[in-house]
Parts: C-alpha cells; structure tokens; sequence
C-alpha cells in the first residue's frame, strides 16, 4: 500500500470510531451528585438554646443540622438528644454534600432514630440529595423516626434515592417512621416537592413506611419510581391516622401502586384526603387512591383526582379508579375523577375498584362515568356495579366532592346566566361553584319584551313586488302587520308587481315585400320600450311590379337648394303615397305630379335626414316601386362659383361673413408679390437714413 493510501486508510479508521463513540448511548443521571458528604462538615455546637419546649436548640446553618445527624447517629445516649425539642431558624441549603440522615441504620437490624421533637418554622431547606443505593438504609432527611413530633417542615426539590433492603424504605422527609414503646408519631403542616426513586419497595413521597403514626395538613409534590409500595404519600401503612393531606405528584411503580398510598393495612384511617398525579403500574393492585386496602381500614371523604393506567397484559391487573383492592374496609363518600386504562384484553379495569373479589364496605362514593363510559364500578373478567358506588356524570362526581371532600361549594360573588330571557320568556339565573359549576339560588328574568321598528311600505313596480309596512322586533326578529301586536306574521305581505301599462303601438318601420317592419309601445309607468317584428308583406294577386324611371339611386347634397326629383312609371291617378325608410311621409314633405308618376322631395324635408343612403317607395293602389337615394353632407358649406376668364372662386358661407378665394389665373398675384417686396425693401433704405441724420 503506497504511503499517501495508508495516511488515508488511517484517518477514515479513526473518524469512524469517533463516529461510533458518538453515537453510543450515554447514561443519564436523573441529578448529579454533589461532592463528600455532609458527616464530614458538622458544627460543634447549635446556634443556641438548651433543648426545651421553651428554649429549643435552634439550628441555622447546614452544619449545625448536620451536627443533630451526627449526634443522632452516633447511639451515645447522651447525645441522641431524646424528647429534646429543636427550631429551624433559617433556611438551608444541602446542595454542596451528600446528605446522611438523621436515625441512620438497617431497620431489620442495628439502626439509630431520631426521637424528639424538631419544628422546621416554615423555613426551607433546599438542595436535599440523599443516596442509599449501597447500603440499601431508610433514606430521607430522617431515615428512621421512632417518636415524638415533626412539624412545619418545608423541603423544596429535593432527590432521594435508594433500593431498599426488608422494612427499611425511601421518603422525602422520612424513610422509616415506626412508632417505638411508649411513644407517638405525629407529623403536621410539612410541605415536600421532589424526586424519590426506589429500586425496591416500600417508596412514599413523604414517608417511605409508617406504623402506628398520624399525619396532618401535609402538602406533597414529589414524583415516586419505584417497586412495589409505592404511593404519593405513603408507601406502606400500618394503623396510621391521615388527615387533610394532599399529594400532587405521579407514582410510577410494579405492584400495589396508588396516588396517596401503596398500602394501607389494619385499622388505617384516612380523612379528606387527595391525590391528583397520574398512577402508572406495571403489576396488580393498583389504585386511583390506593393500590391496596385491608382489615378493616376506613377511607372518608377522600379523592382520586388523577388518572390511572396498568401495563400488564398476561394476568388481572386489579386496577380501579380509587383502589386496586378492598379487602375488608369501608370507603365512604369518597370519589374517582380521572381516567382508568387497563393494557388487558381479558379482564376490565374497575370505575372505582379492581378486585372483583374485593369484600368490603362502599357507601355513597362515585365514578365519573362520562370520562369512563364502558366502566362498571368494580372490574375483573366479569365486570359489575357495585352498592354504594354511583356512576355519575363529570359534573355529579365534581359536585360530590365538594360536598364530602371541601364540605361546601366555593360559590362564586356574582350570579351567572343560565337562561337567557328572550322577548316573550323569562330566563333565569343562579350563583355557580367554582370547583363543580353546580348552582344555587336561582332567580328569574323578566322577559324582556319586544322592541318594535317600523318597516315603511315597499310599493309594488311593474316588474318587482313590494310590501306593505309592518312592525319587526329588533330582538327576536318576530314579524306584526300592527304596531299593537295583535296580527303576527311569519313575512311580510306582498304587494304584487302591477305589470306595464302599455299604450297602443307605434309603427316604427313598415314591413314591405322585402324587409321586416317593426312596431312598439312603451309602458306609461317605467316608460320600459316592447318592440315587436311585423312581418313582410306578402304581395296581393295581381299586384304590379312598377319601376323608377328617373331618380334611381339619385344622389342629393345638403343644403343644395332645391329638392330631389325620383318618378316612377304608375299611373298618377292610382298614387297612394311614398315612404322613405318603411315610414310613410307626410304629404307635406313632397309634392307629386304628373308624367306617369313624379315625386319631389321637398329641401326642409330632405335636411332633417342624415347623410348616408336611404330606401325609397312610390306606392300605388295596384303596386309599388322602390329604389334608393344618398344624402350627401355639405362639404363645409362650401360652393363653388366659375367667374371670366376660366376664374374659379369658391365661397365659404356661414351666417356673418363669405371668405372668397380665387384661383386660375396667376398673373396678378405674381406681379403683386413683386411690387409688395420692392416696397419692403424701399422701406428699409428709408429707415435706415433716417437713423443716420
């Protein structure tokens, strides 16, 4: 291979593996990892207090926060700060390190948890970014609470990530919270947005489990991916108390997915409680709400906003617009409003629940039906209604939840119109809710009454029809032929046309043997002109065809002075009358005389016709005869007169002056010109010495 080929075989080799590197798909990190971990950088001492209900250590720096994990963590009795009570005092951010959290450890095994009392004041913490993949720990701002209280925790975009050995579980703002001896669990007013993923079960938006503790006034906004349990709020429950919480986040998960809770098991008790985020999952029991609920659990007053999908295809997926499954519990006046989709061909998804096993309680809850409408309440293979479970329309199910979960309709300070008022009916108004658009107080609205205008009187033409004057409503378009209403009319009256007046016809031009003649009339209304053709004449037997001795396409010139002469070979005697143009002439026009038959075309008549050629008729009692004549224009009025000496002038007349020009004989005119320019000059030489002197 010659050397030029080789450097070119090398570079094609190396831009096609940069090529292929190019092309290799790179791994996405959901957030990237901040640097060390928090441990590493704890303060020594808080910023103040002495742990008192009324003088709380106070916390002001990440630091000093770090320093109660620290502590926590650390198992010495004398510094796990048990029943001791703690205030933010400022917000924080954890953005720079890796968060460790308070009451770290494997709950099945050795594990330390935080155990007192920490107010969050409504400050916020930023930057959370806990990751447990490894050691597969709770995860969360605290990873194991065992008692007391936690309350007005703000955590805004934070990520915790884990996968999660046996009981130990992944939330925002707790992983594990099981209640220890002698102790309670009580979490209030905490609002948390965020990211939690869980390869394993048991993942919550706020708290991954919890046993025995009580949940108040909690606003959560965390998308959950995890495993199985896995809920909005909770991933797992046991006999916990829940209470106007809300969840807005999606849940992603396999099996027992729900908005607000995977599970929710032994004597759990929910109240006016709502998920909004979608619920996907891709394994059963998976719930609008929640994704499994057993022994003796009791949901009130709660909602399903979101929608719902199952992926799964091979075996009943139990998905329902509220829960998966109720085994044994009592859901009561609570409502599904999204959308419910199942991937199975073979068993249906439920409007409110999936399980067609399901054996509990249902009293007054609902479905949106128009959002589902081939859903029965309860699904599986053989799909059915359920007691306590209506199928209601969007705005029933809206309004239902604003009754049991808002308590009252959020009515709106101006009333709307729901019926326009027309001219001769009344409508009707009503004050309408915000949230479900049901009224309330409706009140009527006087009709309004016509308002009349004239119409004027369109009278009838020949041709067109009119009207005659009604009354219209400028509203409703209604028609009277009274301005009191009384004759309603779907049009107006017609006033039909009158069709034309015609006078009697006027000849236009007389038919002959060899033209067609025409007649009109004209309408004495819209003077509208109707012609007609008149037919040829047809020659009477015995008729006699006549001829034109003098005159035969005679020429006459304007203003000649003197009339035009056409005589014709009838006898005198037999003569009726001539015709110029089909039009008989009016005997004062012309003059006949005899010498078989001689016609004069009188001058004033012959003046009143334009120039060009005219037809002409000698008409006889027994035939007629027929030629034509040529109206000549007056050259400019311009005549010519033949003086002595073969002189020519020709005058031009008009009505003040005659302008002669004469021509022949040029002599004189030479001999003036010769004269007239001997006189020019004469007169020069006579100026010029003139100017000299």
């Amino acid at each position: 291979m010659r050397k030029g080929h080789r450097k070119s075989f090398i570079l094609g080799i190396i831009i096609s593996i940069f090529f292929s590197m190019t092309c290799m798909s790179i791994p996405v990190f959901a957030k990237d990892a901040p640097n060390g971990i928090w441990t590493d950088y704890a303060a020594t001492d808080f910023a103040g207090g002495s742990g008192t209900a009324e003088d709380p250590w106070q916390i002001e720096t990440a630091e000093q926060l770090t320093k109660l994990a620290v502590d926590v963590n650390s198992g010495i009795v004398d510094k796990t700060h048990a029943k001791e009570y703690f205030v933010l005092t400022a917000n924080l951010d954890l953005s720079s390190h890796r968060w460790i959290p308070i009451g770290y450890g494997d709950s099945n095994d050795s594990f330390h948890a935080f155990s007192s009392y920490f107010n969050g004041n409504n400050k916020t913490i930023t930057g959370l970014y806990v990751d447990e993949t490894q050691e597969g720990v709770s995860a969360g701002l605290f990873g194991n609470f065992s008692g007391y209280e936690l309350k007005n925790i703000i955590i805004s975009d934070a990520y915790v990530k884990a996968s999660c050995k046996d009981r130990n579980a992944a939330g925002v703002l707790i992983g594990n919270a099981s209640q220890g001896y002698g102790m309670s669990i009580s979490v209030s007013d905490c609002k948390v947005s965020g990211t939690v993923e869980n390869t394993k079960a048991l993942s919550g938006g706020l708290v991954g489990y919890n046993s025995y503790g009580t949940y108040k006034d909690c606003v959560v906004d965390v998308e959950v991916i995890g495993g199985g349990k896995s809920g909005g709020f909770i991933g797992e429950d046991f006999n916990g108390i829940y209470q106007n919480c809300i969840v807005k986040g999606n849940v992603r998960g396999s099996w027992s997915v729900g908005g607000f809770a995977g599970v929710l098991f032994f004597e759990s008790g929910v109240d006016k409680c709502a998920s909004y985020g979608k619920v996907t999952a891709s394994d059963w029991n998976v719930g609008g709400f929640a994704g499994y609920v057993e022994s003796d659990v009791k949901i009130k007053n709660s909602v399903a906003f979101g929608d719902v999908e199952s992926i799964v295809t091979d075996f009943e997926p139990k998905v329902g617009g509220f829960a998966g499954t109720n085994d044994g519990s009592t859901i009561t006046k609570s409502h599904s409003s999204g959308k419910i989709t199942s991937s199975s061909k073979t068993y249906s998804p439920g409007g409110f629940v999936g399980n067609p096993n399901s054996n509990g309680i249902f009293i007054d809850n609902s479905f949106d039906v128009e959002k589902n409408p081939n859903l029965k309440a309860m699904g599986g293979s053989d799909s059915t209604d359920l007691t306590g479970v209506q199928t209601s329309t969007t705005k029933d199910v809206l309004s239902n939840i604003c009754e049991d979960y808002y308590g009252e309709h959020d009515w709106n300070d101006t009333m709307s119109v729901d019926k326009e008022a027309t001219c001769t009916e009344s409508g009707e108004k009503s004050f309408h809710c915000r949230r479900c658009d049901v009224t309330s107080g409706t009140q009527i609205i006087d009709p309004k009454g016509h308002h009349l205008q004239l119409v004027e009187e369109k009278p009838a033409t020949c041709t067109e029809d009119g009207f005659e004057e009604y009354w219209k409503c400028e509203d409703c378009g209604l028609m009277y032929s009274d301005s009191n209403m009384i004759n309603s009319i779907s049009e107006p009256i017609v006033i039909k046309a009158t069709g034309h007046k015609f006078g009697n016809w006027q000849i236009v031009r007389e038919a002959t043997e060899k033209q067609e003649g025409e007649q009109k009339r004209v309408c004495e209304v819209c003077k509208y002109e109707e012609t007609e053709k008149i037919s040829k004449v047809v020659p009477s037997p015995g008729q006699e065809e006549y001829k034109i001795l003098d005159g035969a396409d005679s020429s006459w010139t304007q203003d000649a002075h003197k009339g035009l002469v056409i005589r014709g070979n009838g006898e005198f005697s037999k003569f009726k009358f001539v015709k110029v143009d089909g039009i008989i002439v009016d005997t004062k026009n012309y003059t006949v005389s005899e010498g078989s038959t001689v016609v004069t075309l009188k001058e004033d008549y012959l003046n009143t016709l334009a120039a060009g050629k005219h037809t002409f008729e000698i008409v006889w009692t027994d035939g007629l005869a027929s030629t034509t004549f040529t109206v000549v224009k007056d050259n400019n009025n311009l005549v010519q007169v033949t003086g002595n000496k073969n002189e020519s002038i020709t005058v031009k007349q008009d009505n003040k002056n005659s302008i002669i020009t004469k021509t022949g004989d040029t002599t004189n005119y030479v001999l003036y010109s010769i004269l007239l320019m001997i006189s020019f000059v004469g007169l020069v030489v006579i100026v010029k010495k003139i100017e000299m002197i």
